[in-house]
């Protein structure tokens, strides 16, 4: 039997990029694979609940680290990795023979993306520098054109895979009645999610109803602001730590998904929402813009805060059917895409 090696980082916050680390194990499983993973912070019990799709590692190696920041994190187990059967879901350019991209932040310039502002530079630059030891000659899996066109303008080829997303388990959502001044949010909640975008339209359409569903990030202050400002505009609430059914309730009632986040890399809970039939409203950039909407083909944009309150307004009265568009992303399309890429190489 074949040892196949998966490098993650951490799973201690479970977001996209786990959804694709669970994804790829499975597929390896699936295919006779022995599959070790290597990681700084491994998967624990939880993990089952939270992504059906999850098999257990035949080996987990757990590597040490004395830095909580999850970016170091990533850096220092891509640093680690090797050639040779290996696949990396780190989500930037490692040494590994196959490398899942969620962004890839070392050569995040040459696009002309900016990611170095103000004292973020300061954090981010070491890690720039300190990527450069990195010679890879792998192959580069986009999770979106979006992210490829900039890997192609720093000079790699690639091919897109889109992250997988249970597009079965929402498509089952009712809605029949759906209330079109109800407006559905689901991120992390961190100050890099542009969270600033869901108050402004809060606070403009007063007749509107808001909910912010997300898990905690890792900053407890954060988290107050954001319970605060919810407090003050009286019509965000805002669910943390929620279960399927509290989801499930809210998706049945809500018309509208708000997705606040600037130059998205990809997007899942858009699709997890228009899984489930409701228009998405998204921001002119990334990969929510130009992979799951088709530039507004299926969901509406927008390029400013005012501009998103008014695509709001003209997303309530639209009649859009998304759920088609939604299985474009499945499981299933995920697993056929990536094996054929492994096949080929073998």
């Amino acid at each position: 039997m074949s040892v196949f090696t998966v490098y993650h980082h951490s799973f201690e916050v479970l977001g996209g990029s786990e959804r694709v680390a669970v994804a790829v194990i499975r597929v390896l499983k699936d295919l006779g694979m022995k599959v070790r993973l290597v990681t700084l912070v491994p998967p624990d019990d939880k993990i089952y609940a939270w992504d059906r799709n999850y098999v257990k590692p035949d080996e987990v190696i757990r590597v040490n680290f004395p830095l909580k920041f999850g970016l170091y994190k990533a850096l220092y187990l891509s640093l680690r990795t090797v050639r040779g059967n290996t696949i990396s879901t780190i989500g930037d350019i490692t040494n590994c023979d196959y490398n899942y991209i969620h962004f890839p932040w070392s050569i995040s310039e040459v696009a002309g993306i900016k990611v170095y502002k103000g004292t973020k530079r300061i954090y981010f630059l070491p890690y720039k520098v300190f990527h450069r030891k990195i010679k890879n000659g792998g192959k580069m899996l986009a999770n979106s054109r979006w992210t490829g066109e900039i890997l192609r303008k720093a000079g790699f080829q690639y091919q897109v895979v889109y992250p997988p997303v249970d597009v079965e388990k929402y498509s089952q959502v009712g809605g029949k009645e759906r209330d079109p001044r109800t407006v559905l949010t689901i991120s992390r909640i961190s100050p890099e999610k542009d969270l600033d975008n869901l108050f402004y339209v809060a606070e403009k359409l007063k007749n509107f109803n808001f909910y912010l569903l997300g898990s905690s990030g890792r900053s407890r202050r954060y988290l107050q602001e954001v319970l605060r400002k919810a407090e003050s505009l009286h019509n965000l609430k805002v669910i943390t730590n929620f279960d399927d059914k509290t989801l499930l309730d809210i998706m049945g009632k809500a018309k509208l998904y708000f997705h606040p986040k600037i130059e998205e890399h990809f997007g899942i809970s858009v699709v997890e929402a228009m899984s489930a039939g409701i228009i998405p409203v998204v921001h002119k950039s990334g990969g929510t813009w130009m992979d799951i909407v088709d530039e507004g083909k299926y969901g509406f944009g927008y390029s400013s805060k005012e501009e998103a309150v008014n695509s709001l307004i003209e997303a309530s009265k639209s009649s859009l059917e998304v759920k088609k568009r939604a299985e474009m992303f499945t499981f299933k399309k995920f697993e056929a895409t990536l094996l054929s890429i492994l096949e080929r190489a073998s």
